[in-house]
């Protein structure tokens, strides 16, 4: 099985006990320290000891202390999220592990810490102590021989990161000129130390690097410049809100004052307004289209359609002949045609060539192409159309209809009102029945 950074939370925990997993596991503890997240480093340094918890009387001594040193790596990286107490804990108990780890800067990461204080410098110098004093009170053993202390009067002690420190101070001497330690310091203590003398070479290459974390921690400003190169880095001013101050340099000053001595007398020294802008004239609004009429209807479903429409009248004198008008004569478009088909395409047969003469025989005609199906949704929303279009045209006003229908010129006489429409729909029936015979 390939364990990866995505599928770690649901591993077996069983998969610890094999060694041959243990690289997969440094590889993703790997990749989670290149993603910098705090939170994160946090969230799988507890899935790690949750599954080393189900396993840890299994585990043999030498798998379990790389386990514990993949943990203290991701504490090192989630330390921004811990307490105070837990960070002088790290420092008093783990640090060591990180040195042991030869993948990463264990110096950088901590860095990485000040770095995100960096404006915040009661907080820099708060977390400089405490990780001073838990580095300082340190009782992980580098080395398996005991070291003599001249404070304590040559008398061998443990040799731990805390009694290591005390020997270091009472050795190497701090510059006056300068209120630090130099790599030249550190690198003369490790190879002329006596007590130095007694570890091999890559405990004195740990014990080199611790030395130069407390220096750092001790004497370094802890101050960091996140300007681009070639970039003059800014400056804290303090402003004494108690004296006038010039929030406007001086050469603005002096160039508007030259600005306005070249202004001639009389006039307003004040900038002039800006020109007017010339805007085109709002057109005028256009006509609103007139309703359109229903189309589409044969004459004797226009006849029936307005019968029911127009109401009966009895008994009603004919109209009165009056003198004609000059009437505009509205007609009606002729209904849509129904779109044409084209003639389907024949392909001719091919010639054949033969010996003897055959009586030709005509071939039947192709048969005519029907119409394709349509379906269900296609017929259904076709008839909601069709329904939706006849309601749109019973709804126009009869009256609108009889007066646009009542203004015909039939022989020099003017039929208007619903008596007009009477007499047109009888003449147009009849004319339909003479038609039909």
């Amino acid at each position: 099985m390939i364990i990866t950074e995505e599928n770690f939370h649901k591993i077996d925990p069983n998969l610890l006990l094999d060694a041959s997993h243990f690289r997969q596991i440094e590889d993703v503890i790997l990749s989670v320290i290149a993603a910098g997240s705090p939170d994160y480093a946090k969230e799988m340094m507890f899935v790690l000891g949750d599954k080393l918890e189900n396993v840890a009387e299994q585990l043999t001594s030498e798998l379990q202390n790389r386990y514990i040193t993949l943990l203290r790596v991701l504490k090192l990286l989630a330390l921004r999220t811990l307490s105070d107490t837990d960070k002088e804990k790290f420092f008093s108990e783990d640090v060591l592990d990180i040195f042991k780890f030869g993948y990463i800067d264990g110096q950088e990461l901590i860095s990485v810490i000040f770095k995100s204080y960096n404006e915040a410098r009661d907080i820099v110098e708060t977390y400089r102590k405490i990780f001073l004093r838990g580095l300082e009170s340190n009782k992980q053993t580098l080395g398996k021989q005991n070291i003599k202390l001249i404070s304590a009067g040559d008398a061998p002690v443990a040799p731990s990161i805390k009694n290591w420190l005390t020997d270091y101070n009472s050795t190497a001497h701090v510059s006056s000129q300068t209120h630090t330690r130099s790599g030249f310091e550190q690198a003369s203590y490790i190879t002329a130390a006596k007590n130095v003398s007694g570890l091999s070479k890559e405990e004195k290459d740990i014990l080199l690097k611790i030395l130069r974390l407390y220096d750092w921690l001790r004497f370094s400003p802890l101050k960091y410049s996140f300007a681009l190169p070639g970039q003059q880095p800014l400056q804290d001013e303090y402003v004494n809100v108690e004296k006038e101050q010039k929030y406007i340099p001086d050469e603005f000053i002096e160039l508007i004052e030259r600005r306005r001595e070249k202004v001639p007398t009389g006039q307003p020294k004040l900038n002039p307004a800006p020109p007017q802008v010339r805007r085109p004239a709002p057109s005028a609004p256009k006509p609103a289209p007139l309703p359109a009429r229903p189309q589409g209807l044969s004459p004797r479903e226009l006849i029936s359609e307005l019968r029911t429409e127009t109401p009966q009248r009895e008994n009603v004198p004919p109209p009165a002949r009056t003198a004609p008008a000059l009437v505009v004569k509205k007609t009606l478009p002729p209904p849509p045609r129904p779109p044409v088909k084209p003639a389907p395409f024949m392909t001719p047969p091919p010639m054949q060539r033969v010996s003897q003469p055959k009586m030709v025989v005509p071939s039947p005609r192709p048969p005519t192409p029907q119409p394709a199906k349509t379906s269900d949704a296609l017929y259904k929303s076709t008839l909601d159309e069709l329904h939706k279009m006849r309601e749109e045209e019973q709804s126009f006003s009869v009256n609108a209809a009889v007066a646009s229908a009542g203004n015909k010129d039939e022989g020099g006489q003017v039929i208007s009102g619903d008596n007009g429409v009477e007499k047109k729909l009888h003449d147009l029936e009849n004319k339909l029945e003479e038609d039909e015979r």
